[in-house]
C-alpha cells in the first residue's frame, strides 16, 4: 500500500487532517466555573466543566467534577458520581453531554440527501460492566441514534469508537442554535428504550446498566472526539488557550469592568466579551459574593448585589447592567469593578445552548 492510500485509511475518506473535532473541550482542560464536584439538581445544568452539561428528572442523583484520573495522553476527565443507590422507573433518565452549535455542525449535512458519516471516539472509565446508553440527537428530540458504550473492565479506561450514518431526515439546525446533542445516560427508564444503532426516537435498550442504581458507582469520559468520516482518527489536541477561546463563546468571567454612578448607590455599564462576540446575547450573573467598586481616582470604594440586568443594550457584542445596593458613591463618578476578600463577586456572562 502506497503511503497516501495509508494516509487515507487512517483518516478516512471525509475526513480534514485539521480541525477535525467538532466538539469544544474534548480533553476536558477548560473549568471556568470551578473543578470541584457539583450535585446536578435540574436538567441542562452547566456543572462546571466548560460545555458538559447534565441533568435528569430527579435531583441529586449525580455529581459531576473535572479529575485528574486521565489516560496516557491526557491531563483530565469528567467524573459522575453516583450519590444514592437508587431504583430507575420507566420515566427515568440522568444524563451527562454536549450541545453542539449548528454552525459547527453544518458540514455534516444532516436532514439533507448528502448527509455524511460521522465517528464519534472517546476514552471511557467506569466502576459497573455492562452497556451504557450513547445517543446523539437532534434539537427537537425527535431523531435519535442510540448505540452501546459497553464498559468491559471495571475501573479501567477504554478506549471506544461509535460510526453513525448520516441522517437523511429531520429537522437538524445550522444556526447558532443546537445543532446535535451527544449524551451518556447515567439511568434510562424502560420508556426510552427500542432498538439499538439507527435513526429514531429510542435512546437505548434493554439489558442496559444504569450508574445511578449503585451508591458510590463512577463513570469517567475525556478525549471525546466528533468528526466527519467513516472512522475514527487520532484525538486533535488544542492548546489551551485554543480551548479556552472556543469556550468562552459560551461563557465568561469578567474580572474587571468600569462603571458609572448613577446616584449614590447604583451603578450602570457596559459589559463586553473579553475575546470575540458570544453565541448570542448573554444572561449576565455573579459569582463569588457581592460586587466591591472603587474610584478610579482613589476616593473609596463601596460593595453591591448582584447585578439586575438592563435592557437599554443587549446583544452578543455586549450586555447593559446596573448594580444596586451600594452607599456613598458620587453620582456621574467613574467606577472600577475590584474583587477583594470579603466582596469577591465577579460577573458571568452565559450564553450556553
Amino acid at each position: 500500500m502506497s503511503k497516501a492510500a495509508e494516509l487515507a485509511a487512517l483518516i478516512g475518506s471525509q475526513s480534514a487532517l485539521s480541525n477535525r473535532n467538532l466538539v469544544i473541550n474534548g480533553a476536558m482542560q477548560v473549568a471556568q466555573r470551578g473543578t470541584s464536584a457539583v450535585t446536578i439538581t435540574s436538567t441542562g445544568e452547566y456543572p462546571n466543566i466548560d460545555r458538559y452539561s447534565a441533568g435528569g428528572n430527579d435531583s441529586s442523583l449525580i455529581s459531576v467534577e473535572q479529575s485528574t484520573d486521565a489516560p496516557s495522553g491526557f491531563e483530565y476527565s469528567l467524573k459522575v458520581t453516583s450519590l444514592a443507590a437508587s431504583t430507575t422507573d420507566a420515566a427515568d433518565y440522568q444524563f451527562i453531554g454536549q450541545r453542539v452549535e449548528g454552525y459547527n455542525t453544518a458540514q455534516l449535512d444532516w436532514g439533507a440527501s448528502g448527509a455524511k458519516t460521522a465517528t464519534v471516539s472517546f476514552y471511557v472509565k467506569c466502576s459497573v460492566t455492562g452497556n451504557i446508553p450513547f445517543v446523539i440527537v437532534n434539537s427537537n428530540d425527535t431523531r435519535v441514534y442510540a448505540a452501546n458504550c459497553t464498559v468491559s473492565s471495571a475501573n479501567t479506561w477504554e478506549y471506544k469508537t461509535i460510526t453513525i450514518d448520516g441522517d437523511i431526515s429531520g429537522t437538524w439546525l445550522k444556526t447558532n442554535g443546537i445543532g446535535l446533542k451527544f449524551q451518556w445516560y447515567m439511568a434510562l427508564g424502560s420508556n426510552f428504550q427500542g432498538t439499538l444503532d439507527q435513526w429514531g426516537t429510542d435512546y437505548g435498550a434493554s439489558g442496559q446498566i444504569n450508574v445511578c442504581n449503585t451508591n458510590g458507582a463512577t463513570f469517567q469520559v475525556t478525549g471525546v472526539q466528533l468528526e466527519v468520516g467513516e472512522q475514527a482518527t487520532p484525538f486533535e489536541h488544542r492548546s489551551y488557550g485554543d480551548e479556552l477561546a472556543r469556550c468562552q463563546r459560551y461563557f465568561q468571567i469578567l474580572k474587571s469592568s468600569w462603571f458609572v454612578a448613577l446616584g449614590t448607590t447604583q451603578i450602570r455599564g457596559m459589559l463586553e466579551p473579553i475575546n470575540a462576540p458570544m453565541r448570542g446575547a448573554p444572561t449576565i450573573g455573579t459569582q463569588g459574593g457581592n460586587i466591591n467598586v472603587g474610584d478610579m481616582v482613589g476616593y473609596g470604594s463601596s460593595s453591591g448585589t448582584a447585578p439586575t440586568q438592563s435592557s437599554y443594550v443587549s446583544g452578543e457584542y455586549g450586555q447593559g447592567v446596573g448594580v444596586a445596593g451600594f452607599s456613598g458613591l458620587t453620582q456621574y463618578r467613574v467606577y472600577r469593578h475590584e474583587p477583594n476578600a470579603s466582596n469577591a463577586g465577579l460577573f458571568t456572562m452565559d450564553a450556553e445552548l
